[in-house]
């Protein structure tokens, strides 16, 4: 976000644009967009920090169908570090304790949480969100979907089963 009014800021925007483009044509077969309600994992900035950024919501928005429902009902209480400028990473009691539920107690006739983040390394902002989601939601099915711009890996060791990623 402090790269605004610079080359690298165009750059930004064409990556949000063609990730939406590829994701608009692959989550309707992962997503069942009548039954579900996306929420982005929320960036590490509070709302009014102006490195607050909102790629993921601007990528839903953009790929999405109309009437899609998703809400950012995850929000940090306070600024955090990003994952990408720490080594040590925060840990998913950490992420708990920051993050807080926005949205109702009542899921709207949806049966699915669909958790959105664009990169996934521990999974530890995606098990804090699903636990989050299931204090206020236990009867809904929570899945993740993540977006990377590479196979960090040169074999099949890279896929992981989101099933058992642990409580």
């Amino acid at each position: 976000m402090d790269r605004q009014g610079t080359r690298e800021w165009m750059h930004r925007g064409r990556a949000i644009a063609t990730i939406a483009q590829e994701l608009q044509a692959a989550l309707p077969a992962v997503i069942d967009f009548m039954n579900s309600t996306i929420i982005p994992v929320p960036p590490s900035k509070v709302k009014g920090n102006p490195l607050y950024d909102d790629r993921l919501m601007q990528i839903l928005q953009r790929c999405c169908p109309v009437g899609a429902d998703v809400r950012e009902w995850i929000s940090c209480r306070a600024d955090l570090s990003a994952s990408h400028e720490n080594e040590d990473r925060a840990t998913v009691a950490e992420l708990l304790d920051n993050y807080q539920w926005t949205g109702p107690t009542a899921l709207l006739g949806r049966s699915r949480i669909v958790i959105f983040d664009d990169m996934i390394t521990g999974g530890n902002h995606f098990v804090a969100c699903r636990q989050l989601v299931r204090t206020y939601h236990p009867e809904a099915a929570v899945i993740g979907v993540f977006v990377s711009r590479r196979i960090l890996a040169p074999d099949d060791s890279w896929k992981l089963d989101f099933l058992n990623i642990p409580e």
